[in-house]
């Protein structure tokens, strides 16, 4: 599988809390790890580790900066086997996210806000015809929307992860093959996200739901819902982004159809939040 994954990274400081401290408040965490995030690259990461081959090229392009901050998040995906692409001009260090992790799992996360096309870009942009399928998460939207027209153009699939309604979400949604979004999707317009998603032109869509059943619908009339494995969570961080990671792997590495590649993603998923951290719970879950 050659696979490109196009938008957003981050470098996440993470800490497990008792609680969230009152304002004005300290709090002591008893675990604190650090790791390379976005929805994008932790997708690009999943799909190489679950890949586990030199056969398969998973490559991440992003507004890569400079920094120390840069250079973590580079040598974690390098390590996995994600090849990285810088799109424009390179920009100032990697954007830090800080994530408190909560009771359950549940997590509260803190990030600049998204990052804008960097200058250049647009001449930056890898071909279409070195790649099986495109994923993208709504980020950098220039780039995106023309990663995506042209993987169209060149008859390359398009997953498009949704996450929440974006500048350039509106194109995008058009230029998918296959839409998978979260539970906090929603367009502008209202309505159920599916029937929207196949409206557009989408030849399947999924909506996740936490670890609540996976509604999903085709375009030629295919229906039904993925329930994933119950786990007690420990880290639900980059969940979603694990899952789209897997999909991609699953759909186009390992040659599931859409169903089956949900749920094997679903798995995936689910073996991620019973560890800390983003990557052990995938590595488990391809042994």
């Amino acid at each position: 599988m050659r696979a490109l994954f196009l938008g957003g990274h981050t470098f996440d400081m993470v800490y497990r809390l008792d609680t969230l401290p009152a304002e004005n408040a300290k709090a002591k965490a008893d675990r604190v790890y650090t790791a390379a995030g976005g929805p994008a690259l932790n997708a690009a990461i999943t799909a190489a580790i679950l890949a586990g081959s030199s056969d398969h090229s998973i490559v991440f392009a992003g507004a890569l900066g400079q920094g120390p901050l840069t250079e973590a998040v580079q040598a974690e995906a390098e390590g996995h086997g994600v090849i990285l692409h810088r799109l424009g001009a390179r920009t100032g260090d990697a954007p830090c996210a800080s994530i408190a992790l909560t009771p359950g799992g549940l997590r509260t996360i803190w990030s600049p806000p998204q990052a804008e096309t960097p200058e250049g870009a647009l001449d930056d942009l890898p071909a279409p015809q070195g790649f099986d399928v495109l994923l993208v998460d709504g980020q950098l939207p220039d780039a995106a929307v023309s990663a995506a027209r042209a993987f169209r153009a060149a008859g390359r699939p398009v997953v498009l992860d949704a996450g929440s309604w974006k500048p350039g979400m509106e194109a995008l949604t058009g230029l998918a093959t296959e839409i998978i979004a979260s539970s906090a999707f929603a367009v502008p317009e209202g309505g159920d996200v599916l029937a929207r998603a196949l409206e557009a032109g989408a030849q399947a869509a999924a909506v996740t739901a936490d670890g609540a059943a996976i509604r999903w619908r085709t375009a030629h009339g295919g229906k039904g819902a993925v329930t994933p494995p119950a786990v007690d969570a420990r880290d639900t961080l980059a969940a979603g982004d694990i899952f789209h990671g897997a999909y991609v792997w699953f759909r186009y590495g390992a040659g599931l159809p859409f169903d089956r590649a949900l749920a094997e993603a679903a798995r995936v998923a689910s073996s991620s939040v019973v560890h800390y951290g983003p990557r052990a719970g995938v590595v488990a879950a391809r042994s």
